[in-house]
């Protein structure tokens, strides 16, 4: 989240760019484990839905990289498109499965 402002993107750029990190630092926290001195607790999400916000994410951000690229702003949509092929690829590496107590 502070790539936008190290590489001097526009306002709106700024915002979609902060908006899809706490999208993605929002999702990650809802759906891990919580680790207590108790022991692990059970995340509220089904595996398949957090596969599924995954890939909605990645698409978003393509989206935007899209976007901002027929906007003519060539360094967002570079940013964009990287982190989209980065989401992909973590999301094709996952191992999505629960956790058996």
């Amino acid at each position: 989240m502070f790539a936008p402002f190290a590489l001097d993107f526009g306002p709106s750029a700024m915002i979609v760019s902060f908006l899809l990190g706490v999208l993605v630092i929002a999702l990650a926290l809802t759906t891990s484990a919580n680790l207590t001195p108790e022991g692990a607790r059970r995340s509220s999400f089904r595996v398949s839905a957090h596969a599924e916000m995954d890939l909605g994410i990645t698409l978003a951000t393509a989206a935007c990289a899209i976007g901002f690229g027929l906007a003519g702003e060539a360094v967002v949509a570079g940013f964009l498109g990287a982190v989209a092929i980065a989401l992909s690829l973590l999301g094709m590496t996952t191992r999505y499965t629960t956790i058996r107590a």
